[in-house]
């Protein structure tokens, strides 16, 4: 004496119910309206605020967004230039994973990035980003990204015209 239907809905759509049995000859039907409310892509804000001693430390402060909760939040960076042919790293793409409240639907991170960690050289340059993913259980995560930046460390004839100006200077 029990009826049970399962249906995934992606879409705004209707159904309706119709009780019959042999003892009812009328087909009265019940129709019932179903509102989807789509899975929205997260959003990421970052601020970031250099070091006052220190040209490569760099410091984050973020907010993450989403209307049901996050997977994932990684720092991303890849040597766009290397000028060490010995341990070249141009091209390679580097991750690290940061904590993230999967259940918040907004989450503040904070992150320190320093550059001697990485070995940059004089002359290269590095891109970075962070990406956050949504939990979006039917369709896979999606995700954003924030504005990418790029690092462009001084080569080593930019660091001697600086030194002579500063020596000049003093």
């Amino acid at each position: 004496n029990i009826f049970s239907f399962s249906k995934r809905f992606y879409k705004n759509d209707s159904y309706s119910v119709t009780a019959i049995n042999h003892f009812l000859s009328s087909k009265d039907s019940i129709r019932y309206a179903v509102s989807v409310i789509p899975d929205l892509y997260p959003s990421i804000i970052v601020e970031q605020q250099s070091d006052s001693l220190s040209t490569k430390r760099t410091f984050y402060k973020g907010l993450v967004k989403d209307d049901y909760g996050f997977t994932k939040l990684s720092f991303n960076y890849r040597f766009l230039k290397s000028t060490d042919s010995l341990h070249s790293n141009q091209g390679k793409q580097f991750s690290e994973s940061l904590p993230v409240s999967k259940n918040l639907n907004t989450d503040p991170f904070f992150y320190s990035w320093d550059l001697n960690t990485v070995n940059i050289s004089a002359g290269d340059e590095v891109e970075y980003y962070f990406e956050v993913w949504d939990n979006d259980g039917v369709s896979g995560p999606k995700s954003a990204r924030s504005q990418s930046q790029v690092f462009k460390a001084p080569s080593l004839k930019e660091i001697d015209e600086t030194t002579e100006k500063d020596n000049e200077e003093i």
